[in-house]
């Protein structure tokens, strides 16, 4: 006859305990990941409000100095994407789909800057209102 040690310890986890954690990890995973992907996007669309903004500076630096230098025979020109290019590094125009620079009435002053990279679309008017994909930003 065989003995039974009733004293054995068995070593492992049962395949209930192993249903139970894998259980919460999934749960976890299901309110963590979104809420991850949510960040970011809110600081993608930061960096490229962030972009828009140095464009537009830099704009308005361009524009004063061309407002300024203009004579009879070399009239004011709003600047372009690629008069900025020496203000500007490199890695603003990476990606860049659209850069738009508008000064309606010629005065030198910059009325509004339209910038798309990635996707999302920004507008900084007068007053520094910007416009992220089409509603004000925070």
């Amino acid at each position: 006859m065989r003995e039974i040690d009733l004293n054995h310890n068995n070593q492992g986890y049962t395949v209930l305990e192993l249903i139970c954690v894998l259980t919460i990890v999934a749960l976890l995973a299901v309110i963590i990941i979104p809420t991850y992907l949510h960040y970011i996007d809110i600081y993608k669309k930061r960096y490229v409000v962030n972009e828009a903004q140095m464009i537009y500076l830099a704009a308005q630096v361009e524009a004063t100095q061309a407002k300024s230098l203009a004579t009879e025979e070399c009239p004011y020109q709003v600047p372009g994407a690629n008069d900025l290019r020496n203000i500007l590094d490199e890695y603003v125009y990476e990606g860049a789909t659209y850069i738009g620079i508008t000064d309606e009435d010629q005065d030198g002053n910059i009325d509004r800057i339209d910038f798309e990279k990635d996707g999302i679309r920004v507008t900084i008017n007068p007053g520094g209102k910007v416009l992220v994909d089409g509603e004000v930003a925070n």
